[in-house]
């Protein structure tokens, strides 16, 4: 009882209950214009026919003029009202003004450096106008003395948040679209509050609709209480407006201006695996020490100034103000923001120019893949004309609907040889992006409609800085063994990777009980016997890693890999001696130790089955792609 008390007082609830209600009252009102005198039909059909060519000669993408077109032509009175509310930014305008006065203000010191530009366009003259690009219509200059380091996992780049910010001695600036009260957020918090007892200028911006369900009602004010200066982006209100759609999706934590921290890592827990809801989080960072910061730190000042109305002197805030020192030289680096303030896809033609140029490979990580024509078409031109494109998708997504989605563009990017993969392990998050070895991003911004769009994102490109291969190496580890196959059951479908982090450790009762995304919860780990879970995890994984056609050597090499990863021992590699078994797999599917030349197995073929490779016993369950053994009890032996 108490949670549905909960849920019915919560502001979501609320939230959602008004926007409905409203919804409701909108498509009653359009019924009833739609049933009025035939010369005013005729009157609002003329004038949403007027509405449709204004909306197609808008410098807009073609896919929204489509979108708005066939709602308005449909349903006239309703889609025009639609439109007056959901089709146009009310903050547009006022926060246009704002963000152009306050850059206004700092033109003179916010300007790139000719000798660094000079640089980059004799190292290569494509890639500085890739980069002159996001100076000219973003307005973020190139720097460089700046040093980078990647994270490939949020407990890494965590743990080095905490130090630095523990280091902080004049200002600690932080936007984050997510803040979830838990270990993570109570670890920064204690630190918050400590900084701005001694002095320290703290300042927090968090998006409202982003925690709506994870902070209390009007939590700025709680924390302004404890001496840290906090504003909410854009706070929900229950009125249906367009307004909704614009959030602040940025994740920038800026110490003493010459530390910052990017990438897709909110402050939550799941972030950092602490909470585990869609299996293991994979997400990534980026840290820079240097002049780059000073973009970050601008993009967090114009944003701060904007929404709370107040004027900063910027300058007072730049590197080297409590940096004397000059700062490490590793390459090229270019923090950059988006914004939905202007008709400019900066976020989006970034991605474009990096596929457009890329000679020999590009590798993404999205968790959603929702493009329009125009990024499908540079995927598949990319993979055409012989560039190695590769797409990292989630193997356990975090909301279905947005999966099937994602999914649905599979199909026509793997026909144009675009290798899709999927983390199996559990929920991808990373908005990375690596080309040719020498170009690399690393942000907050996913590949779909409401990042590109809609939100306020920031990334940061980079050009031969040591990140970029260490972005690079990520992606090569996650995609070792290229085995990525479509089939089973569905073409295009169960494209699976495989990867040294595909096993997930929780520590139960002393042991390190490996589990992947077929057990998904402490519950089902706990009601497995350890020995058990070593043996499906072991055949599931090689099963996953296989397609038709697959040879004895490879699958053998599989077996040791996966076998070694979980720690048991796998035994020599041969088929002599071992007992034999019936398969009963059918659908193109492999079994283990493959006596014949390299060919499909068929209902009922008689195979000799190397079981010790991966345990002690025999087959019991044919009906598994790998049949299931008994396990020697003494599990020392193994491991």
């Amino acid at each position: 009882m108490k949670k549905i008390i909960d849920l019915v007082s919560s502001r979501i609830f609320v939230f959602i209950l008004a926007v409905l209600l409203q919804m409701v009252w909108l498509m009653l009102l359009a019924w009833g214009m739609t049933n009025l005198a035939t010369p005013a039909t005729w009157l609002v059909e003329s004038l949403s026919l007027i509405f449709v060519l204004w909306i197609v000669n808008k410098k807009i993408n073609p896919a929204y003029k489509l979108a708005w077109t066939i709602l308005i032509l449909a349903f006239p009175v309703f889609g025009v009202v639609v439109y007056v509310l959901f089709g146009q930014s009310r903050v547009a305008g006022a926060m246009t003004k704002e963000s152009s006065a306050v850059l206004h203000e700092i033109k003179n010191y916010f300007k790139e450096s000719h000798t660094v530009r000079k640089e980059l366009k004799e190292a290569d003259p494509g890639v500085s106008n890739q980069s002159a690009y996001i100076r000219d219509y973003a307005g973020f200059p190139l720097q460089n003395h700046t040093s980078t380091k990647y994270y490939p996992v949020g407990e890494a780049m965590f743990a080095d948040m905490l130090e630095d910010l523990k280091q902080a001695r004049h200002f600690i600036f932080l936007e984050y679209f997510i803040i979830h009260e838990g270990k993570m957020w109570n670890q920064i918090l204690e630190i918050l509050e400590e900084k701005a007892k001694e002095g320290v200028d703290v300042r927090l911006i968090y998006d409202d609709m982003g925690c709506v369900t994870t902070l209390p009602y009007r939590y700025y004010k709680k924390l302004q209480a404890k001496g840290i200066k906090c504003a909410a982006f854009n706070p929900v209100r229950p009125i249906l407006n367009i307004i909704l759609n614009n959030r602040d999706h940025r994740k920038i934590l800026v110490i003493d201006g010459h530390t910052g921290y990017t990438g897709g890592i909110n402050l939550a827990d799941e972030y950092i695996n602490e909470d585990v809801r869609f299996g293991h989080w994979k997400d990534t960072g980026i840290r820079l020490h240097g002049e780059g910061v000073w973009n970050l730190t601008v993009m967090f000042l114009q944003m701060w100034c904007v929404i709370t109305g107040t004027r900063t002197h910027i300058p007072a805030y730049s590197p080297y103000v409590y940096h004397m020192e000059e700062f490490e030289n590793d390459g090229f680096v270019q923090p950059y923001g988006d914004t939905p303030l202007d008709n400019e896809t900066v976020g989006e033609d970034v991605y474009l120019n990096i596929i457009n140029q890329a000679k020999n490979y590009v590798y993404i990580c999205t968790p959603y893949l929702i493009i329009d024509n125009e990024m499908m078409t540079a995927l598949c031109l990319a993979s055409k004309r012989g560039v190695d494109v590769r797409i990292m998708t989630p193997g356990i997504p975090d909301k279905k609907i947005i999966c099937l989605l994602t999914q649905s563009y599979y199909e026509q990017l793997i026909e144009a040889g675009v290798r899709i993969y999927e983390y199996t392990p559990g929920f991808l998050h990373s908005k990375t992006f690596v080309c040719d070895d020498t170009i690399a991003t690393v942000g907050t911004i996913n590949l779909d409609y409401r990042s590109l769009y809609l939100h306020f994102e920031c990334a940061v490109w980079m050009y031969q800085s040591r990140a970029v291969m260490e972005v690079k190496a990520d992606m090569e580890k996650l995609g070792r063994n290229d085995h990525c196959w479509c089939g089973s059951g569905k073409k295009y479908k169960n494209c699976h990777m495989a990867m040294d982090e595909k096993i997930h450790h929780y520590e139960l009762e002393g042991h390190m009980v490996p589990t992947h995304d077929m057990l998904k919860t402490r519950e089902q780990i706990e009601g497995i016997k350890e020995s058990s879970v070593i043996n499906i995890a072991v055949l599931d994984e090689v099963a996953k890693m296989i397609g038709p056609g697959v040879s004895t050597e490879e699958i053998d090499k599989l077996v040791y890999d996966v076998t070694t990863r979980m720690g048991g021992i796998p035994a020599p590699l041969n088929y002599e001696g071992f007992p034999k078994s019936v398969c009963t797999s059918i659908n193109e599917v492999v079994c283990h130790g493959i006596p014949s030349p390299d060919r499909i197995l068929q209902e009922g073929d008689i195979v000799n089955v190397d079981v010790s490779t991966i345990y002690k016993g025999y087959f019991s369950d044919s009906s598994r792609m790998f049949c299931i053994g008994k396990v020697s009890e003494e599990r020392e032996k193994l491991v």
